[in-house]
């Protein structure tokens, strides 16, 4: 008897199982489980890299965004408002880079417009340092409640945004062409963003209009009354003024590569108007008395005067109820040390004391303001009713007038002048320094192809058909072992 029939005999005539006997078994089954396994494997690889290969072009295409102003940690807009980024699929932006790709040569179906929107997904990006301060916070909150509340009080507004697009076989979009889609999107988003909040002007549109209503034009020459010009022209010069003094505070050496000014020089241009024009226009206006209708000037200055007398009774009030604070006001003690030994003091200020006196002396001031202004308004209506019992004669009046409406509209000019020259300087200053890189493509579009989970399923299984394989090549080997010793 050879050997295989010994150990076919010995095989069947042990009836108990052994780990040695097991190994034996797959001694004997070595060669049959490399075919099984090999087989097994080839046709796994087969069909998965068939998979593979078919869905590899169905990832998506993801670019990052930043987001770099003041005010974006608090997730608002450079407005002070909620931050919208979804504006970033919005219509006007998703059809403004497709017309821009075709231009480029790149033709994308505008019917795929609502598709593409529809497939944009805009994530927030938080940095590893913050989600970890997250995780920490909320294991300490397991452990003690107390802290439960201030993880509820947590809040972070992302600065970055991760832009998808997907599903690219059912928007029928080509691989390339959404790359540069999303990269376009994002530019055109940028142009937005630059084009909603750096398009700021410093002043309405009202001296345009008093411009064309007091021009030569016959029938609407006199749509306002002279001295209501001046106090449209005033308020629209201190408007101008106070939004230049704040922008000169963020921006001292700034100077427009197009007007050559800086903002300094926009804010002489304005005092200039105001302190010599203007100053010139009033007092023409109100020493000669002119008025196309003196008792409506009167109705209107007293209609002022009351208002200011209202303003100043009030601020009157606030600075002596302030007065009477300071006058009783407790001041704390005072501990200063002298020869090593710490010493105290009744009476002594505080700063919250410091802060009253500062607030007393803002109400006086603006007591004073306000008195001035009265002060010319009674001046203004004095003359006016000077003019009502002996004013000059029509034909010294109509001269006057003309004279006063030439001069407004010199002032006009020079402040249209003005603000056009500001608002440009304005603009330039926001798109290419405030919002220069307010908003960035920090990472170009790069495809992320979507298939680790394939690929760790397909993993485990080949794993997994290879071990029944190797299974199944081990019961056939013990079968036909089995077959040969009943044979013998």
């Amino acid at each position: 008897m050879d050997n295989n029939e010994n150990s076919v005999k010995q095989f069947s005539t042990d009836s108990e199982f052994t780990f040695k006997r097991l190994f034996a078994l797959i001694k004997k089954s070595g060669f049959r489980i490399l075919i099984f396994v090999a087989a097994t494997v080839f046709i796994t690889g087969v069909v998965g890299g068939s998979v593979y290969l078919g869905t590899k072009d169905l990832g998506t295409y993801s670019a990052l965004v930043d987001f770099n102003y003041p005010g974006i940690e608090e997730g608002k807009d450079p407005f002070g408002r909620n931050l919208d980024v979804t504006k970033i699929k919005s219509p006007e932006v998703v059809s403004s880079a497709i017309a821009a790709l075709k231009a480029k040569g790149i033709n994308i179906s505008t019917e795929k417009q609502d598709d593409i929107i529809n497939n944009i997904n805009i994530e927030g990006v938080v940095p590893e340092d913050i989600l970890q301060k997250i995780l920490v916070i909320q294991e300490i909150a397991t452990k003690s409640p107390t802290v439960l509340q201030e993880l509820t009080d947590l809040k972070y507004f992302s600065s970055r945004y991760k832009i998808s697009i997907g599903k690219l076989d059912k928007i029928g979009l080509k691989k390339t062409d959404a790359g540069y889609l999303v990269n376009q999107i994002i530019e055109e988003y940028i142009s937005y963003f630059k084009k909603t909040y750096s398009s700021k002007t410093i002043l309405a549109g009202n001296v345009v209009k008093i411009v064309s209503e007091n021009g030569s034009t016959a029938g609407t020459e006199y749509t306002y009354d002279f001295i209501e010009l001046y106090d449209i022209y005033y308020a629209q010069i201190v408007s101008a003024l106070s939004y230049l003094n704040a922008i000169n505070l963020e921006a001292p050496s700034f100077r427009s590569n197009e007007t050559l000014k800086t903002f300094s020089d926009l804010i002489y241009d304005f005092t200039i108007i105001r302190d010599t024009d203007l100053v010139k226009y009033e007092t023409f206006v109100v020493q000669n008395g002119i008025s196309n209708d003196i008792p409506f000037v009167l109705s209107y200055l007293n209609r002022q005067l009351e208002t200011l007398n209202t303003q100043k009774n009030r601020a009157a009030s606030d600075a002596e109820a302030l007065q009477q604070v300071i006058t009783s006001y407790d001041n704390g003690d005072i501990i200063y040390i002298a020869n090593g030994d710490s010493l105290q003091a009744k009476g002594g200020p505080t700063a919250q004391y410091d802060r009253l006196f500062a607030d007393l002396s803002k109400f006086r001031q603006e007591e004073n303001r306000i008195e001035a202004e009265i002060t010319n308004l009674q001046q203004r209506i004095s003359k006016y009713e000077a003019a009502i019992a002996s004013g000059p004669s029509s034909e010294e009046l109509q001269a006057n007038m003309e004279i006063a409406t030439a001069r407004s509209q010199i002032i006009a000019n020079r402040l249209l002048a003005a603000i056009n020259t500001a608002n440009r300087s304005i603009a330039e200053y926001y798109d290419t320094e405030y919002f220069d890189n307010a908003v960035s493509i920090a990472v170009p579009a790069a495809f992320e192809q979507n298939q680790s989970d394939f690929l760790m399923w397909f993993a485990l299984a080949l794993v997994s058909f290879a071990v029944i394989a190797a299974v199944a090549a081990v019961t056939v080997t013990y079968y036909r072992l089995k077959k040969k010793n009943i044979a013998v």
